[in-house]
């Protein structure tokens, strides 16, 4: 199941004790919530999460551009042009995969 609360009623839910991260693939709701860690859930916003302050991501194109990834978290003052490399992953990724006969 797939929950797409407001961040008001995040910020609510950080008050509750181990509630200590939210996963954000709403890529308009996407902010820093008082009281959460903020991990990106596109790839696409990955960068964008970071650049916010953001703990990271969970990310489907990490498991083929893992290395690349943490470079963007190792290193911010190439993350946009680490990110614009990766553009081309996120479409492979999210394709059906192939079946062999």
């Amino acid at each position: 199941m797939v929950l797409d609360l407001p961040n008001e009623q995040l910020a609510d839910l950080a008050q509750i004790e181990h509630v200590d991260y939210v996963k954000q693939a709403n890529n308009e709701n996407l902010a820093l919530i008082d009281g959460l860690g903020l991990y990106a859930g596109n790839d696409d916003t990955f960068a964008r999460v970071l650049d916010l302050g953001g703990c990271g991501g969970i990310l489907v194109s990490s498991h083929v551009a893992g290395d690349q990834m943490r470079r963007m978290v190792d290193e911010p003052e190439h993350r946009a042009e680490i990110n614009d490399s990766l553009r081309s992953c996120s479409p492979r990724c999210s394709s059906p995969p192939t079946r062999s006969r």
